[in-house]
């Protein structure tokens, strides 16, 4: 792999590694959020309030592995079709 390649990889690394630290804060900032609003009533949760943060985390994890399938890819698996022409 060239010099190009090696430092490509060192950029997606890191940018996965950053996908994955915000992933964590984000799980954070969720876990400590406020459960109700006080008082002595409250309606049952809606589908609403568990399905929108649901599919934000569904669609996020699909993203990650994304990164990360497209980051393990051997780039030289085979050889061009054009350099194998003569």
């Amino acid at each position: 792999m060239t010099g190009h390649g090696l430092n490509g990889r060192r950029v997606a690394r890191r940018m996965i590694a950053i996908a994955i630290a915000l992933d964590a804060v984000v799980a954070w900032l969720l876990l400590q959020a406020p459960r109700g609003t006080g008082g002595g009533w409250s309606a049952p949760p809606s589908v609403v309030l568990w399905l929108v943060p649901l599919i934000g985390v569904v669609t996020n994890v699909i993203g990650l592995v994304w990164m990360i399938r497209i980051y393990r890819a051997d780039p030289e698996a085979r050889p061009s079709s054009w350099r194998s022409q003569r």
